[in-house]
């Protein structure tokens, strides 16, 4: 990408080095393979990398004063790399990897009491949830049975809010 002189309040693009950390940590983690995110761009602020689509329309953008670029991707959590919410639930279903499939009532119960005790054949880190081919989120697995709910406060609140309806 030609270097265009964005308004201060833009995320900066990331360095190629940083891009292949970023998805390389896809590939390793959840093997995600990362021609998937080809049409994209990354961006970075103090915490957060955000992928914006390509287009030769985007420097047309760059006087625009905003905060935030593009669909959240992933977050800088301490020394390690999580996967940002919003990105899970679109690139989870290219995951082969440290993807946890769970019964809706699992994920419930995981979101009510924020931790379950449960032996799993899954290397220690963040790990996809999925029910039935949807994908909520991440959860942190920690050996050797810990698996501690990091999915957004809001949802959260809405499945046991369903759950307990039904």
């Amino acid at each position: 990408m030609k270097s265009t002189q964005w308004d201060s309040s833009w995320p900066q693009f990331v360095n190629s080095k940083t891009r292949q950390t970023l998805l390389d940590f896809w590939a390793q983690r959840f093997g995600v393979p990362p021609a998937v995110f080809s049409p994209f761009d990354i961006a970075a602020s103090s915490r957060v990398t955000y992928l914006i689509r390509k287009s030769p329309h985007l420097a047309g953008l760059s006087s625009l004063c905003i905060t935030r670029a593009g669909l959240p991707f992933t977050r800088n959590a301490g020394r390690h790399l999580k996967p940002v919410t919003e990105a899970v639930q679109l690139f989870g279903p290219y995951a082969r990897r440290n993807v946890l499939s769970m019964r809706l009532e699992d994920i419930v119960k995981l979101c009510r009491e924020e931790e379950l005790q449960l032996r799993l054949d899954i290397d220690s880190g963040f790990v996809f949830l999925e029910e039935n081919g949807y994908f909520w989120g991440c959860a942190l697995f920690l050996e050797p049975d810990r698996l501690i709910c990091r999915l957004p406060k809001n949802i959260k609140k809405e499945l046991i809010k369903l759950h307990s309806k039904a």
